[in-house]
C-alpha cells in the first residue's frame, strides 16, 4: 500500500506515468531500507521481481524498468552518462548511482550527488532520502548534523508525522490499541521497563508497565511520540496536566515546552515568528494609523480537533516602538463554517492590532523644510518691480521644490487607490509658487510697459476698483501723475517764434511808411519797397514755418506726457496688485496645513467609531493552539 501511495503522492503535481511508476519504485526501495534490507538487496537487478507483488497488476514504464534492472550501476559515473538534471528518469538514476556507488558512506554519496552538476539540489534530495532509510541517523557526519538548522522543529514535525502514521494505522487495523515505544528507542523509565501506550473509550492516556502496575506519579518520563512529542503519566486525582521538558538534568535535552491535560488535551507552547502583511490605508500618511488584523486558522483540522482559547494578553513593553506605535490590541475567536467539503465548523482566531505611526520623523525630515521653503515665496512680493531679482528668486524656489518633490518620492508610499494627505499638501504648495511665478510675471509685465508710440489707457474699471477701493484697504499708497509740472519743465525752444515775431514788428515799425508821407527820393523809395520785400520774405519764408514746427514739437510733447501718465497709471495697477497678491499668498499659505488638521480628525473619528462597532475581549490577544485527540 505504501508503494501505491507514493505513486499517487507522485501525481498530484506530475501526471506523467514514468513519475508514478518511478515514485512507486523509488516507495519501494524504501520501504524495502526501512525493514532492514541490505545495500545489495537495494541495488539488486532483480529488486523488482522479488517484490512483485508489490506493485501490483502494473507493470513498471519502459525506461523506469531499465533503471530497476541496473541501468545506473556505471562505474564511471558522469564519464558513463550519469546526468543529474531535472527530468524524472534521470533524477532517480543519477540520485541511485550515488547510492551505489556511496562506499557506505553517507558524506561521500552526498558529494557524489553534488559533484553530477546539474540539477545537484535534487539528485542530492532524492539519494537522502534512499540513504537515510538505510543507513539511519547515526551515519549523518556529526559536523552536518551540529550545522543544522531548526533541528528541534525537525524533529517536532517528525514526531508529529510519525503519530498521523500511528493515527491512520490503527484507524486502518486496531480499534484501539497500538504499541508506539519501546525502552530503546522511545521512553526510558526508573524501573527500566517496557511501556505499552493504550487508547481508550474511558481515559486519555494510561501508561501501563509489563508488569501490569500503574507508573508510579514521579516517574521520569523523558523520549515519547505522541501528538505533544512527550507523554506523562495522568492520575486523575493528583494530575491535572504534565508540563513536558528535560526531566533528566544528566542529559542536554531540550524542547519547546509543550503539555497534556487530564481532558485530553495537548498543550502547544512552543515560540514561533510569523511575518504577514497588512493593507496599508495611506490617505493620511504620515498621520495615519493602521487597523492591522490576522486571522489563524487550521487547514485541516475542524473544531472537533483544534480549539482556539484565549490565555493571556499582549504584553505591550515587548512591542518594539520603531516607526510604529501599539495604541490598542483585541482578539476575537469564532467558528467559521466551511462547505467546500460539507457543513464543517473550523475554529478562528481573529487578532487586531491598531498601529499609530510616529510622525516626528516626517515632520521634521519633509513637512518643516518643505514649508519653509514655500514661504520663502512671499518675500518675492516684497521685492519692488524695479528690482531685476524678483523673477530670478521666484524660479529658484520653484526648481528647489521640484528637486525635493524627486526626493519626497522615495518616502511616500505608493498606491493606486488612495493619494496620501502628504501628496497633496507638497503640491499644494507647489502650485502656489508655480502661481506665484504667474502672478509676478504679469506684474513685470504691467509695470514695464512695451515702449510703443503709443500706450493704451487703463481700464475705467481698473481704475476703480484697484486705484479707488482696493488700495486704500490693502494700505497701498498711490501717486498720482502732474501733467502741469510735465509742462512747465518743457525746453525752451518754444520761446524761438515769439522773439522772431518780436522783430518781425520792429522791422515793420522802423520802416513802416504811411501814406501822407512824401518823399522826393526815388532811392529812398525803392529801400522802402526792399525792406518790404523783407519783412514780407520773413512772414512767409522763415516766421511761418517756424510756427509750424513749433505746433508740431508741442503736439508730440503732449502725446508723450500723456503716455507717461497712462505709464505711470499701469504702473500704479502693479503696485497694487503685487501688494493684493502677497496679501493672498499670506492667507494662502497657511491653510494649506489645514488638510492634517482635518486628517487629524478624521482619524480620531475613525477610532471611535471602531472602538463601538467591536467587541473587545478584556484585552485578551494571544491564545494557545490545543489539539484534542479523536478517540476511537
Amino acid at each position: 500500500m505504501a508503494v501505491h501511495y507514493s505513486g499517487i503522492s507522485g501525481q498530484i503535481t506530475h501526471g506523467d506515468d514514468k513519475v508514478y511508476d518511478a515514485c512507486r519504485y523509488y516507495g519501494a526501495l524504501i520501504v524495502a531500507a526501512m525493514s532492514g534490507a541490505q545495500k545489495n538487496e537495494l541495488t539488486s537487478k532483480t529488486f523488482y521481481d522479488d517484490h512483485l507483488e508489490w506493485f501490483g497488476d502494473r507493470i513498471l514504464h519502459s525506461e523506469i524498468m531499465a533503471i530497476a534492472q541496473g541501468s545506473y550501476q556505471r562505474p564511471g559515473g558522469y564519464q558513463d552518462g550519469i546526468r543529474g538534471k531535472g527530468y524524472i528518469v534521470n533524477a532517480l538514476e543519477a540520485a541511485l548511482w550515488a547510492f551505489w556507488s556511496d562506499e557506505g558512506s553517507f558524506e561521500k554519496g552526498v558529494l557524489n550527488a553534488v559533484n553530477l552538476g546539474d540539477d545537484t539540489d535534487t539528485t542530492a534530495a532524492i539519494y537522502g532520502q534512499l540513504a537515510g532509510a538505510h543507513y539511519g541517523y547515526n551515519k549523518l557526519p556529526e559536523k552536518w548534523v551540529e550545522c543544522i538548522y531548526a533541528k528541534d522543529f525537525i524533529g517536532c514535525v517528525s514526531s508529529w508525522i510519525a503519530y498521523e502514521g500511528e493515527k491512520w494505522f490503527r484507524n486502518q487495523t486496531m480499534p484501539y490499541t497500538s504499541e508506539l515505544i519501546n525502552s530503546s528507542n522511545g521512553m526510558s523509565l526508573n524501573s527500566k521497563a517496557s511501556v505499552s501506550i493504550y487508547w481508550t473509550q474511558n481515559s486519555c492516556i494510561s501508561l501501563k508497565t509489563s508488569l501490569g502496575r500503574d507508573i508510579s506519579s514521579n516517574t521520569i518520563v523523558r523520549k515519547a511520540i505522541n501528538p505533544s512529542g512527550r507523554i506523562g503519566h495522568l492520575n486523575d486525582e493528583e494530575h491535572h496536566f504534565i508540563r513536558i521538558g528535560n526531566n533528566d538534568p544528566n542529559e542536554d535535552y531540550d524542547h519547546p515546552g509543550q503539555s497534556i491535560t487530564q481532558r485530553c488535551y495537548v498543550r502547544f507552547m512552543f515560540q514561533d515568528l510569523w511575518k504577514t502583511i497588512c493593507k496599508v490605508r495611506s490617505t493620511y500618511f504620515p498621520f495615519d494609523q493602521q487597523n492591522c488584523t490576522i486571522i489563524i486558522r487550521s487547514g485541516s483540522h475542524d473544531t472537533q480537533s483544534i480549539k482556539f482559547i484565549q490565555r493571556r494578553p499582549i504584553q505591550a513593553r515587548s512591542f518594539i516602538r520603531g516607526e510604529w506605535e501599539l495604541i490598542h490590541s483585541y482578539t476575537e475567536i469564532t467558528d467559521e463554517r466551511v462547505s467546500d467539503f460539507g457543513e464543517v465548523d473550523y475554529s478562528l482566531v481573529r487578532f487586531t492590532l491598531i498601529l499609530k505611526r510616529n510622525h516626528l520623523y516626517y515632520l521634521i525630515k519633509i513637512i518643516l523644510p518643505f514649508t519653509l521653503v514655500s514661504f520663502v515665496t512671499l518675500f518675492t512680493f516684497l521685492l519692488p518691480p524695479q528690482s531685476g531679482e524678483k523673477l530670478t528668486l521666484n524660479v529658484t524656489i520653484l526648481l528647489s521644490l521640484v528637486i525635493y518633490l524627486q526626493l519626497l518620492s522615495e518616502y511616500i508610499p505608493k498606491s493606486d487607490d488612495e493619494i496620501p494627505i502628504l501628496t497633496l499638501f507638497c503640491n499644494a504648495n507647489f502650485f502656489l509658487v508655480f502661481l506665484s511665478c504667474i502672478m509676478t510675471v504679469y506684474v513685470l509685465y504691467l509695470y514695464h510697459r512695451p515702449s510703443t508710440s503709443h500706450i493704451a489707457c487703463v481700464p475705467i474699471y481698473m481704475k476703480i476698483i484697484l486705484l479707488d477701493y482696493i488700495s486704500p484697504f490693502i494700505y497701498c499708497s498711490i501717486n498720482k501723475y502732474r501733467r502741469k509740472q510735465a509742462l512747465v519743465n518743457k525746453p525752451s525752444e518754444r520761446n524761438h517764434p515769439r522773439r522772431l515775431s518780436s522783430i518781425e514788428n520792429n522791422i515793420c515799425h522802423i520802416f513802416s511808411v504811411t501814406p501822407s508821407i512824401r518823399t522826393t527820393n526815388q532811392q529812398a523809395i525803392e529801400i522802402l519797397k526792399c525792406l518790404q520785400q523783407i519783412k514780407t520774405f520773413i512772414r512767409t519764408q522763415w516766421l511761418l514755418p517756424l510756427q509750424l514746427h513749433n505746433e508740431q514739437e508741442i503736439g508730440n510733447d503732449l502725446l508723450k506726457i500723456d503716455n507717461q501718465q497712462r505709464l505711470h497709471e499701469w504702473q500704479q495697477i502693479a503696485l497694487v496688485l503685487d501688494r493684493l497678491f502677497f496679501l493672498l499668498f499670506i492667507v494662502a499659505m497657511p491653510c494649506t496645513t489645514l488638510l492634517f488638521v482635518s486628517a487629524h480628525l478624521s482619524i480620531a473619528n475613525d477610532f471611535r467609531s471602531n472602538l463601538t462597532n467591536i467587541k473587545i475581549h478584556a484585552a485578551d490577544a494571544k491564545c494557545d493552539l490545543i489539539y484534542k485527540p479523536m478517540l476511537q
